[in-house]
């Protein structure tokens, strides 16, 4: 049986009645697509000359060394958007500050917050890596827990 068979699967629902194996999670039709299917990328590479695919190499691997980062948009382009980039293809996307995920919103003000109070200006190129480790330094963020009196109740 294969996706353009007009045949029926059978009724008792076994798949060892059928001579394939039925394909049961999104996982397998990737599996399967990447196997039968070329990559276009790797088409597109193999007539470059070896010294761009050195150079797309490295790109690749410096962004995956960057991670998954988000910090402000430049200010002259994208005036109150968030830059995400993508490790997988080392590519920016811009999103308005209120579509951003809360994760970005909260790691593009922990950065500006960081640059504030050192005044250096790395802290925008910072891997994901070295900002969790910033995180990690801090500890967790404390949250409040019940009301807090700064007086004693009187005793009933």
């Amino acid at each position: 049986m294969s996706f353009f068979d007009e045949g029926e699967a059978p009724e008792d629902g076994h798949k060892e009645n059928l001579g394939d194996p039925l394909i049961e999670s999104e996982d397998e039709v990737f599996a399967l697509a990447r196997r039968i299917l070329p990559s276009l990328k790797d088409a597109e590479e193999e007539h470059l000359p070896p010294m761009l695919k050195a150079a797309r190499r490295r790109r690749l691997e410096k962004a995956e060394a960057l991670g998954l980062v988000a910090k402000w948009a430049d200010y002259k382009k994208a005036k109150g958007h968030i830059s995400i980039h993508d490790p997988g293809s080392g590519e920016w996307a811009d999103l308005p500050y209120k579509a951003a995920p809360s994760w970005a919103q909260r790691e593009a003000r922990k950065r500006s917050e960081i640059y504030r109070s050192t005044g250096d200006a790395r802290t925008f190129d910072y891997t994901a890596a070295e900002l969790h480790a910033i995180s990690e330094e801090e500890g967790p963020a404390q949250k409040e827990q019940g009301i807090v009196e700064e007086y004693e109740l009187p005793d009933d």
